[in-house]
């Protein structure tokens, strides 16, 4: 890899992906690699390790690798060097064209005739032989023979285009949705299926390090054909050296043909043997499979990805570090659990195990002390709440991100009756105040690094208190949810008397502190087992020197079966190790270790800190009254 290295010196590789995971096996550390990714939790995570090296694009929705090119923000990197992506597309390539970027991966349209299943049975040519017996037809022209088949689409990703046939009224189905398609029919191969990351470059074809692909597992995915994960130990096990063989024409064939075509860089293909002990080509992945990055990371030097971008760039090749452990599995969103996913589309990975040793105890059986995701469930707020949460911890006015400062009205003198100078400002307050500011004092807040427009909104007083951004976001959850405005739920008059109840119904935010939200007209304590996304963590009464009730707000809740096992929550607060700038919005976790103690005795996680050291935790000890809380819906 030194040879890269040497070679992108002065021109770097900028990496374009929707999905930081797909980014996951470049070694960053090496300062050549930089990524352009959709700004999530993860890809945030990463950036604070290689601030760097990642730019992210915020964006409501994840954004396409198409639209990540074209976004404005993401010009400035597009301009370190040349472009890789994880799939190409012809739309990308017409984005890289029109922006006058250079595109290492190869011709999108080769990739498709290659990859898609009616093209490739053409594409293959005499090597057709490869594949199990098959014919390409119109889908109204297939007929029932009483034996199973496969029935594939042209395009077919994660098992969505692949149907089991294994009886007449599912065929006549499938026939009646799109009669005129053209499909492959395939016979069905029953026996273990392997898969393999090679390289090819100018001058050789480099095989891959065989898995066993684990595909169809229940209850990681409903589908029958889609892939859930690999396991390289698993491989080894079942294939004998003649196996290896076998397996080895098919892959360096297809490699061969692949580069007379003019191909360049990485493929995967998948190979089934059949229980006679013959081989068949099942498929052809033209592009960087999603194991190369796990498998990168288990190699660790003379990685699929350093190859895959050296041979790009026709740089010789050494071959890739042998790889005969580990392993990786996903639970997918399925008919019985899309229900704690409102925001995943079906079939979409949920939670990702990883195993430097092995996945699988034999083909069918996942080892014993695997944490089974499928009994891992969890809620969130809904995406409009979690954006107003995003808001608030990632507020920008060019592309450094800052959380909003913690403010505290007990300690400042509130400016004009504005909520913003407050507490209780909205985030667009926010927003329009310190555009105001910044043209009176002649600051361009555009050019503005990230510490320096933190400091300007602490010097200027403008920050959140807890109860205010508790307020926001509840508000967008009850509006999301059709439950009317958060100002339209609460009891005011218990707290405030009749006048403050006029004008908490006038200004609901300004009027919102943490007694109002746990009165009992407005909220109601409830058990740990009971905890969901919404309710709220209540401290009042707290023993110390300047230290005010105090109220979290719930963001998602994990679960195991029914049983919550870790709380994730959002506030604003200032740590007395924080200093004068470091305070602010911020989240943390609360890992149920015993559901049956209080929760002061769970772990508390947040800011680095755990237990001991966490000042959320500690007031939580020195709180008169802690609890849980629900709202109370008028």
């Amino acid at each position: 890899m030194d040879k890269l290295y040497n070679k992108t010196e002065a021109n770097t590789i900028v990496y374009v992906t929707r999905d930081i995971e797909r980014a996951s096996g470049f070694d960053l550390s090496k300062g050549h690699t930089h990524i352009v990714t959709n700004d999530t939790i993860d890809a945030r995570s990463t950036k604070e390790e290689f601030p760097l090296h990642i730019t992210l694009i915020p964006s409501p929705k994840p954004l396409d690798t198409y639209e990540l090119l074209e976004h404005k923000d993401a010009a400035s990197a597009l301009g370190k060097g040349p472009i890789l992506v994880f799939k190409n597309t012809n739309r990308i390539e017409k984005t890289c064209a029109e922006k006058n970027l250079t595109l290492l991966n190869p011709s999108a349209n080769l990739a498709n005739m290659i990859e898609e299943k009616v093209s490739q049975v053409g594409w293959l040519a005499d090597m057709r032989e490869f594949l199990p017996p098959h014919e390409i037809t119109q889908l109204n022209r297939i007929q029932w023979e009483d034996r199973p088949f496969i029935i594939q689409y042209n395009h077919a990703h994660s098992g969505e285009g692949t149907f089991f046939i294994e009886n007449e009224s599912e065929l006549a189905e499938l026939q009646s949705k799109f009669p005129q398609r053209d499909v492959r029919k395939t016979a069905y191969i029953q026996g273990p299926v392997f898969t393999s990351n090679a390289i090819v470059t100018k001058d050789k074809i480099i095989p891959g390090n065989i898995s066993a692909q684990i595909t169809g597992l229940k209850p990681f995915t409903d589908l029958p054909f889609a892939t859930v994960g690999t396991d390289w130990k698993l491989a080894h096990t079942l294939l004998s050296e003649n196996d290896k063989i076998a397996y080895r024409n098919i892959e360096v064939q297809i490699g061969e043909k692949m580069q007379r075509d003019g191909w360049l860089g990485m493929f995967g293909v998948d190979i089934v043997r059949a229980n006679d002990g013959e081989f068949f080509l099942i498929e052809i992945n033209a592009r960087q499979p999603a194991s190369a990055s796990f498998e990168s990371i288990l190699q660790k030097r003379n990685t699929v990805l350093e190859a895959h971008v050296q041979a790009l760039q026709n740089i010789k090749v050494e071959n890739v570090l042998p790889l005969t452990r580990g392993g990786q599995i996903s639970q997918r969103v399925t008919r019985k659990n899309e229900a704690h996913y409102p925001h995943l589309k079906y079939n979409s990975p949920v939670n990702r195990i990883k195993k430097e040793d092995y996945i699988m105890d034999d083909e069918h059986t996942v080892r014993p002390d695997i944490y089974l995701s499928q009994d891992t469930t969890f809620k969130t707020l809904s995406l409009e709440a979690l954006k107003v949460i995003d808001s608030y911890l990632s507020f920008s006015t060019n592309v450094d991100r800052v959380s909003i400062p913690y403010y505290n009205n007990a300690r400042h003198d509130i400016r004009g009756g504005l909520n913003v100078f407050g507490g209780k400002g909205s985030i667009e307050d926010i927003h329009e105040e310190i555009d105001i500011l910044a043209k009176k004092e002649h600051v361009d807040l555009k050019s503005l690094p990230g510490e320096d427009l933190k400091k300007f909104l602490v010097e200027h007083n403008i920050g959140i208190d807890c109860s205010g951004l508790t307020y926001y976001i509840l508000d967008a959850e009850l509006r999301a949810t059709k439950q009317g405005s958060l100002k339209g739920n609460l009891s005011f008059r218990p707290v405030h008397g009749i006048i403050g109840a006029l004008f908490g119904r006038m200004r609901g935010v300004r009027n919102t502190n943490v007694k109002v939200l746990a009165h009992k007209a407005n909220s109601t304590p409830i058990s740990l087992l009971n905890i969901q996304p919404a309710d709220l963590i209540i401290m009042t009464d707290i023993a110390g020197k300047y230290v005010h009730n105090h109220v979290l707000i719930i963001h998602k809740v994990i679960y195991k079966g029914t049983t919550p096992t870790e709380i994730h929550y959002t506030h604003t607060i200032a740590w007395s190790t924080d200093g004068k700038y470091d305070h602010g919005v911020r989240q943390g976790i609360i890992e149920i270790t015993d559901p049956e103690k209080p929760l002061p005795d769970q772990k508390w996680s947040e800011n680095g800190e755990t237990n001991r050291n966490n000042e959320t935790r500690a007031r939580a000890l020195k709180a008169g009254y802690l609890a849980i809380h629900r709202l109370i819906h008028n």
